[in-house]
């Protein structure tokens, strides 16, 4: 019934690479349609790159997808159909007629695109912007750079934080503006929003000193309280709160209580004027704030404000110092895309550790400050049906609402793209908001931009369509460069040999995961040379949870061995066989997969496994292909006979999978047929029986995520028809909630 003949475990070794560099290429698909995806030999035929339509150009498709040097075959999936380019090179293959590339070709000049609209025509555009994509070519490819020049880079930086003082931030002129801790709520909105600022210091007369900072985060948080309550706010709603009595009841909403209830007062973070840049630029990263005051303190006098240091200026700073000596500083020649920095959107079949946010056109203003709160952002991109940047909608654009007192307006029928255009603050315009780059751009491009003033974040977007493909803030420049301190700062008590293993593979802002998980390990008798070897096979253990993974893990391996002395008795005997026969499936000691196979193995009886194993040949699987599915994929066994049964039988008999195919891909066995299976079946069905497509491939009808599934084969379509089809698929995930999954009702689909 599906096309199931792209077979990626055949294709593993087709790629002919002469090198670990990545050249990133622009693929076109001139010939139109409504949806169009890219595949081929250099992602192993396993995964569908979405392409994006030019601009002015209806009929063309464009992406930029990073490739190994080598001789390629791919193709074009379009409109749920496989075809190729005849103008380009092409040849019959394993997959028919494929086209073909033996070498790096020089990217093709992309079009210089006019903005859409008014919208676009407010963004802040590099004039080389839509340029640049040809800029890597074969003789232009990524920088390499030695681990010395990386250490050499951060060392001279980290000498001139180091050897400067937050003295020199200060301006040759101009003001601070602070509030009282007594000022209503809705008077210091007003007066925020009047001065141009999106915060300010807070004083306590009575304490006699700067107790806090109000921020736009309060505002959201409070507008965010009121709407829960009712839909309209009053203004005397937000003239009954002092900011005092604010800051006291955010406390309690943040369960930041003592043991008696009573909320636990905070110390502002503050920095001296004579506190070198890099401790500043740390109390910002760790405390989490946009700015830290900094206060000249004098015995017996009032303390006196003098500036609010940002890391825009410690970063003006960075760049006005490596302007006179970029050759010394090899690190910021990278592109940005080699560089793990800031947060990207994932591409199909990778997942994400910090998902991104998007807003779209009509999303409302209520909607907006949810996602902002929530996904602990500054920031969201607000993108149109092809995720193509219009606007960002950012925290300080709460500000807006004083104008006219738009807060007494109902929330949700303000849109967060309506706020934007009509904020245009004096202390960021518009186009500062709206800044631009390109995954091609260097870290010394960006940084340089970054530290414009007004910039806090650049839109990593796709040349020529303007496609939204990740977002870089000032914070992610320090943390990049704070990570490799961190790591420094942790490995230093274990060995510097792991230190420097382990940093070309693992990322963390702070300290704290890395510090718990070696005192976790301190805890259960582990020496340092012991940590120090773990640290260097395994680097990414300093990343993972300690109560969630670490601890379990723990748990059950001395529940096998030594969980108390009468244990050395009996359980090393059993330990010891399924080890020996996880070796002899054959499964390598030193790959992860070991320890899944083991705990598959040691969690039910020799008879119980084999029963299962039994119960496979009646769909024709070999002993090999049983073997094949179990090293694939181990965890697939330790589902019920029956459970595994009903799945195979529907994937067999009612979806024209091959055995072998599923043996291939244990994990289909493991999905939810509720949720995931026969829900997109009975979508997929009804496209094919209404001629809405021809075939289809069962790795992305099944082994993608719900986002991305809704992306490939719902948002393909335009609006009127994908929200049709949307429609459609929720009908049939209702429907798969009713049935039964027995396999009775199943028959009967």
């Amino acid at each position: 019934m599906f096309a199931s003949d792209m077979n990626p475990a055949r294709d593993a070794g087709r790629v002919t690479t002469v090198g670990t560099v990545l050249f990133p290429i622009q693929f076109t698909w001139p010939h139109g349609g409504r949806s169009v995806f890219l595949s081929g030999s250099f992602n192993r035929w396993t995964e569908l790159v979405p392409m994006s339509q030019v601009e002015g150009c209806p009929n063309v498709f464009q992406a930029v997808y990073a490739v190994p040097l080598g001789c390629h075959e791919y193709k074009f999936f379009v409109d749920g159909e496989w075809r190729h380019d005849e103008r380009q090179p092409h040849k019959t293959g394993e997959y028919g007629i494929v086209n073909t590339f033996d070498a790096i070709p020089i990217p093709a000049e992309v079009p210089l695109v006019h903005p859409r609209s008014e919208i676009l025509n407010n963004m802040e555009v590099d004039n080389g912007l839509m340029h640049r994509v040809s800029a890597v070519t074969l003789n232009q490819a990524m920088p390499r750079i030695s681990e010395e020049d990386v250490t050499a880079s951060r060392h001279r930086i980290a000498v001139y934080l180091q050897g400067h003082t937050a003295y020199e931030l200060l301006p040759e002129s101009g003001k601070v503006v602070a509030l009282d801790v007594a000022l209503p709520v809705k008077q210091a909105f007003h007066i925020l929003s009047e001065q141009g600022i999106p915060l300010a210091p807070l004083w306590d007369f009575r304490k006699g000193k700067f107790v806090g900072v109000i921020t736009a985060s309060d505002f959201i948080l409070i507008l965010r309280e009121l709407v829960n309550n009712r839909s309209n706010l009053t203004e005397e709603e937000l003239e009954t709160h002092s900011i005092a009595a604010w800051k006291e009841g955010k406390a309690y909403l943040k369960g930041q209580v003592d043991g008696h209830g009573r909320p636990i007062p905070k110390e502002l973070i503050y920095a001296s004027p004579s506190e070198n840049l890099k401790d500043v630029a740390l109390k910002i990263l760790q405390s989490g704030v946009a700015i830290v005051p900094i206060i000249h303190l004098e015995d017996g006098l009032f303390p006196q404000l003098l500036h609010l240091a940002s890391l825009a200026g410690i970063l003006k700073c960075i760049c006005r110092y490596v302007k006179h000596c970029p050759a010394s500083l090899p690190i910021l020649q990278l592109p940005i895309y080699a560089i793990p920095l800031g947060t990207w959107v994932p591409r199909i079949g990778e997942s994400s550790s910090r998902p991104f946010a998007m807003l779209r056109l009509t999303a409302s203003l209520s909607s907006a400050l949810d996602m902002l709160v929530e996904a602990h952002v500054s920031s969201i991109p607000i993108v149109d049906d092809n995720d193509s940047l219009v606007d960002v909608y950012c925290r300080s654009d709460i500000m807006a609402l004083a104008k006219g007192r738009a807060y007494t307006h109902n929330l949700n029928e303000m849109t967060a793209l309506q706020l934007g255009l009509d904020s245009n603050p004096p202390y960021g315009t518009r186009s500062q908001r709206c800044q631009m780059c390109l995954r091609t751009d260097t870290l010394l491009k960006v940084m340089e931009q970054l530290a414009n003033p007004g910039v806090r974040r650049l839109v990593i977007v796709e040349a020529g369509s303007n496609r939204v493909e990740g977002i870089i803030s000032l914070t992610d420049i320090f943390r990049y460069k704070q990570f490799h301190d961190v790591l420094h700062h942790v490995f230093y008590k274990i060995l510097t040999e792991s230190a420097l293993t382990a940093s070309k593979y693992v990322h963390f802002e702070t300290p704290e995961k890395p510090n718990a998980v070696i005192a976790f390990f301190n805890r259960h008798g582990f020496t340092k040379p012991q940590l120090a070897r773990l640290v260097m096979r395994r680097p990414m253990v300093l990343t993972t949870d300690v109560e969630k993974t670490l601890l379990p893990k723990l748990e059950f391996f001395r529940s096998k061995v030594c969980s108390k002395p009468s244990t050395l008795t009996v359980s090393p005997i059993k330990f010891k066989s399924v080890v020996q026969e996880a070796k002899e499936m054959g499964f390598d000691p030193c790959k992860g997969m070991f320890m899944v196979a083991i705990y598959a193995l040691g969690s039910m009886a020799k008879p119980t496994l084999k029963r299962k194993f039994e119960a496979f040949k009646k769909f024709t699987w070999s002993d090999e292909e049983i073997s094949e599915a179990f090293r694939r994929y181990p965890s697939f066994i330790r589902l019920s006979v029956d459970n595994l049964m009903v799945t195979m039988d529907f994937l067999v008999n009612k979806m024209g999978c091959s055995p072998s195919f599923i043996a291939k891909r244990p994990r289909l066995l493991l999905m939810s047929m509720e949720k995931k299976i026969v829900p997109r079946f009975l979508f997929a069905w009804d496209l094919l029986s209404k001629g809405v497509i021809k075939n289809i491939n069962l790795h992305a009808l099944l082994e993608t995520s719900e986002h991305l599934f809704i992306e490939k084969f719902v948002n393909c379509y335009k609006p009127e028809e994908a929200s049709r089809m949307l429609k459609l698929y929720h009908e049939k995930l209702d429907l798969s909630k009713n049935l039964r999954m027995d396999g009775y009702k199943l028959q009967h689909l």
